[in-house]
């Protein structure tokens, strides 16, 4: 089975541990161009699994920020796909309740229609 690699920190312990390899990255075009890279979404293989073409990861984020980000739309009733905008990163944060609960199913975060943005890099 495939577990969520959304998050840095886990995405690191798995790199460790020899579970990843790393295909490269894309980076999200932002208004303010800075070195920082807070958001990337990345490409990789799981345990020889091929995963989703992009995976978005928040860089240095805490697991208490994603963990309250999440919690804010799970409590505003977004179950689904979140628009939000960070700073200049537009992200989207997506959460599905547990069998119709308000507890928290799975959540993770998105490069806002990054879908689109791959897209259109493979085109040039």
């Amino acid at each position: 089975k495939m577990i969520g690699l959304h998050n840095w920190i886990q995405f690191y312990l798995q790199e460790k541990a020899g579970n990843i390899n790393y295909h490269g990255y894309f980076r999200r075009d932002t208004i303010r161009d800075d070195d920082i890279v807070r958001l990337l979404a990345v490409q990789f293989t799981w345990k020889s699994i091929k995963c989703k073409p992009l995976c978005s990861v928040f860089i240095g984020a805490s697991p208490e920020f994603e963990v309250a980000a999440y919690t804010i739309c799970l409590l505003l009733d977004k179950d689904g796909k979140v628009d939000v905008k960070l700073g200049e990163y537009e992200i989207e944060i997506i959460v599905h309740r547990f069998h119709h609960q308000c507890k928290l199913g799975t959540a993770y975060i998105a490069a806002a229609r990054m879908d689109q943005y791959a897209n259109k890099n493979k085109k040039k």
